[in-house]
């Protein structure tokens, strides 16, 4: 689906990258189950092939249970908590706790499914956890892709509850470097005892051409950059739309370096752009301060509002110095988060565009967004930022080398 292709232009050397990707959907809970008979565990899944290694923050290890070597151990020990003296087989965990499991795979790994088992007596057979990966594309930056709240309340006897999460095209993640499990709690017990983190999957190969990562908070926002390319200046923004439904403030909130307050409606429109199906907002970068372009090394959509409008639908295109007018696909994003939320709640979304090898595309005039509609229509935006450098021009670079050469000569004598 990826490819590369490099060009010359006669005025003046560039190089750049034609590739078209989709975004994964965002993964839901497709089977959060409860039973009162314990379920069947792996001993042999992906997590405890693929050489991951655990470690996290917390204690983990309450009421004298196992603790973190329990998370891949394939042992499911016996039910109930302290009274039934479980050893081995659980963990515990709860709110500020943090489970990582890394991998060691050069190229990182494919995640397919994600299973996670709790059982306890009472209560404490709940599972509450954001869970996030992150990806050789961009290394310390956390995607989360689901939140899971199960709670069953108090009650009577052994509980046992199981929470397996999927995406709608088979794939979770690829090229994943390490995941985590953010843990909260779920009632006034605190902690919950899980016993086993299971999952399939395989190492990735490297990754080719441009990717999307994408990323979903409910009731969070996300913090975009204040000095990208759009706010250093020289920008010329031309669109095709209104972007004011709801009478939020338009265009001029996807370039201030804010994300606003979480939520939507009025609480969102001093900081949002609604974007509709057939709108479109195209940003001429600076040529005066470079001439040659631009070499954009990533571009992120952010968006938030709230029922089912924090979600994405748009094409992100560039065009060149050698032809301004003629743009040129970069990628196809599709991140509908109707599935992550209910009518009301607050949802903020994060897609991230990526070259393996650092690069989307360089001698960039411009670039442009076209619109689309999510499940309700209109999506509310709230900043996009273009990282990049400026194309030094041919005699600077010629300088440049012509400094070298004579600095090498020096060196000879």
């Amino acid at each position: 689906m990826n490819s590369q292709s490099r060009i010359t232009s006669s005025a003046l050397p560039v190089f750049f990258a034609v590739s078209v990707g989709t975004v994964f959907g965002v993964p839901t809970q497709t089977n959060v189950t409860q039973s009162n008979a314990p379920y069947t565990i792996s001993s042999s899944d992906f997590l405890q092939t693929a050489g991951a290694t655990i470690g996290g923050t917390g204690t983990f290890n309450q009421e004298g249970i196992q603790g973190l070597g329990a998370v891949i151990d394939g042992i499911y020990g016996p039910q109930g908590g302290a009274n039934a003296n479980p050893g081995l087989g659980a963990f515990s965990a709860g709110s500020g706790e943090v489970l990582t499991i890394s991998f060691p795979q050069a190229s990182g790994v494919t995640l397919n499914t994600v299973v996670s088992t709790a059982a306890w007596d009472g209560a404490r057979a709940s599972q509450a956890f954001q869970f996030e990966y992150q990806s050789i594309l961009a290394p310390g930056v956390w995607q989360r892709v689901a939140t899971v709240n199960h709670d069953p309340g108090q009650l009577p006897g052994n509980t046992n509850t199981q929470v397996t999460l999927t995406d709608s095209t088979g794939t979770l993640a690829t090229n994943v470097t390490q995941v985590r499990f953010n843990y909260g709690n779920t009632n006034f017990w605190g902690w919950n005892g899980y016993r086993e983190i299971d999952a399939t999957g395989a190492a990735s190969a490297a990754p080719v051409g441009v990717k999307v990562l994408s990323s979903i908070q409910l009731g969070q926002t996300f913090t975009p950059s204040s000095s990208d390319l759009l706010q250093t200046g020289g920008i010329v923004t031309t669109s095709s739309g209104n972007f004011n439904d709801e009478t939020a403030v338009g265009l001029s909130a996807l370039t201030n370096g804010s994300f606003g307050p979480g939520g939507g409606g009025a609480n969102g429109i001093s900081s949002s752009a609604m974007g509709n199906a057939g709108e479109s907002v195209t940003y001429a970068l600076d040529l005066t301060a470079s001439p040659g372009g631009y070499s954009l090394s990533g571009i992120d959509v952010y968006a938030g509002w709230d029922g089912f409008r924090g979600g994405q639908k748009y094409t992100a295109s560039y065009s060149l110095v050698s032809d301004p007018n003629t743009f040129i696909t970069l990628s196809l994003v599709d991140l509908d988060a109707n599935a992550n939320n209910a009518p009301g709640g607050d949802i903020s979304t994060r897609s991230m565009l990526r070259d393996a090898d650092g690069e989307l595309a360089t001698g960039v005039a411009a670039v442009r967004f076209d619109f689309g509609d999510v499940t309700f229509g209109y999506a509310g935006y709230r900043e996009i930022d273009v990282f990049g450098t400026a194309v030094p021009e041919p005699a600077s670079a010629g300088l440049a080398l012509a400094g070298l050469g004579l600095f090498l000569r020096r060196r000879k004598h």
